[in-house]
């Protein structure tokens, strides 16, 4: 994100403003200036996506700036954030680490609002002294974390004049982990209904307290083409991305799911099946044609051993074995974390369109799995839920 006046910055629940004299920072400006002045500064984050320890002992294994030894630190998540240049970096949560993260915000915190596309600022940020998965004194690729002593603070994207989209593009030859901002066009190759731990689970990295206990969610597959911002070959515009699951979309295309329905019980029933799959091509098509998506997520690509630098077994004992040798990898996936249409004000047209692909399903779980095998769901005239095909607009 860009913006002209941090003074100017509103922020959700709050009264709190930035002084008119703060100076917007970078992840590269914290990362490369340990003697940085950061009284002045403000850092702008976009999240990107969490994950969660598995267990209550999990430790993050960590390099330190000037330390020939790693360190463990303790966590119960990671969030994974971006800032307007497409730099990344991690920001661990919870087992005392950034115990004053939440401290104004834990409202926000649980309704939701700190998600991936959440927004925030922290004020006088430190110097980058750690990262994770590599050392970047050698190699630039461990990502960097972040830590701060104070609370964050979420901004209003609406309300906040000036503040305008940075778009960033797909970087496939950095080491790094690299975030990108595009719009495009996404071609659907796959959808299906499948279970999720999201929604409140042990397992689910979300803060937000959801009462939605279906654990339904879509999984897609999708061919993504790169409109904006103009890609340096228009020959390999496109990439794929696969088994993208997203509450959001599923909320886009189904309602209704009644409380301890599950993916495997929708499945059973045909017409859903079969409807969702095509009202949610139908969706993308209309979105498609409307501006298309506006798409934020990473790539990273990784790296291996190569094979043709490996010592033979029989050249000397392990400890006299030179480390092996890591080069890229040749394969790179793309994870989008954020989508939605580009276009803000869709046509009314298209806005009809979209909510008729909605698919209500709120009294199918009163129906024994024989119903629904059809759109008229057999000779059931009174079933609720029965689906037909999305009817044109006025």
């Amino acid at each position: 994100m860009r913006f002209s006046n941090l003074a100017r910055l509103v922020f959700q629940r709050t009264t709190f403003t930035i002084p008119e004299d703060s100076k917007l920072t970078t992840i590269r400006d914290l990362e490369m200036n340990q003697e940085m002045v950061a009284i002045d500064k403000v850092l702008m984050l976009k999240v990107l996506y969490m994950t969660r320890s598995s267990n209550s002992e999990s430790r993050l294994v960590v390099h330190s700036r000037g330390q020939y030894k790693n360190k463990s630190l303790s966590f119960d998540r990671i969030v994974f954030v971006a800032d307007s240049s497409g730099d990344t970096a991690a920001i661990l949560i919870g087992h005392g680490s950034n115990i004053q993260f939440f401290s104004d915000n834990v409202l926000l915190r649980d309704n939701g609002v700190f998600c991936p596309g959440a927004l925030f600022c922290i004020e006088c940020p430190y110097p980058v002294e750690s990262w994770m998965g590599g050392q970047n004194d050698n190699n630039n690729s461990g990502i960097p974390l972040i830590t701060t002593d104070n609370p964050v603070y979420f901004v209003d994207e609406k309300k906040s004049p000036g503040i305008s989209l940075a778009l960033n593009p797909v970087e496939e030859s950095s080491s790094r982990m690299k975030s990108f901002t595009i719009i495009g066009s996404m071609q659907v190759l796959s959808i299906n209904l499948v279970p999720t731990n999201c929604c409140g689970r042990t397992s689910c990295p979300c803060f937000k307290l959801n009462n939605r206990t279906s654990g339904v969610t879509a999984k897609v597959s999708l061919k993504v083409t790169v409109t904006h911002p103009p890609p340096a070959d228009p020959e390999n515009a496109s990439f794929i991305v696969t088994n993208l699951t997203s509450n959001a979309l599923t909320d886009c295309l189904i309602t209704g799911i009644p409380p301890g329905m599950n993916a495997v019980t929708l499945n059973k029933l045909p017409v859903v099946r079969r409807l969702f799959r095509r009202n949610g091509v139908q969706y993308f098509s209309t979105v498609n044609n409307n501006g298309g998506f506006l798409m934020t997520g990473w790539v990273r690509r990784g790296t291996m051993v190569d094979q043709g630098m490996v010592e033979s077994a029989d050249t000397g004992t392990y400890r006299n074995n030179p480390p092996p040798v890591m080069i890229a990898s040749s394969s790179l996936n793309h994870h989008i974390t954020t989508m939605k249409p580009a276009n803000e004000s869709l046509p009314l047209i298209a806005q009809a369109q979209l909510e008729n692909l909605m698919i209500d399903v709120s009294s199918a779980g009163a129906h024994d799995e024989g119903v629904g095998a059809g759109v008229g769901a057999g000779n059931n005239e009174n079933v609720a839920w029965r689906l037909e095909p999305p009817r044109p607009p006025a």
